[in-house]
């Protein structure tokens, strides 16, 4: 699990807090209340290289 978590969020600690935040609220509405693997990949998740590459492509 935080391989994973390291992975998607690239190191940034600022990106695990975003990420966790999401992944808490996803996990309580959907009634897991819990974050697992399936959490992770359910959750509208972008990673910071991917968010950047939008902005320099204008988008």
């Amino acid at each position: 699990m935080s391989t994973k978590l390291f992975s998607m969020c690239e190191g940034y600690i600022g990106e695990l807090s975003r990420l966790l935040t999401m992944a808490g609220a996803y996990a309580v509405e959907s009634g897991k209340e819990r974050i697992d693997e399936k959490v992770l990949n359910a959750i509208d998740w972008v990673s910071p290289s991917d968010r950047k590459r939008q902005i320099d492509r204008g988008g």
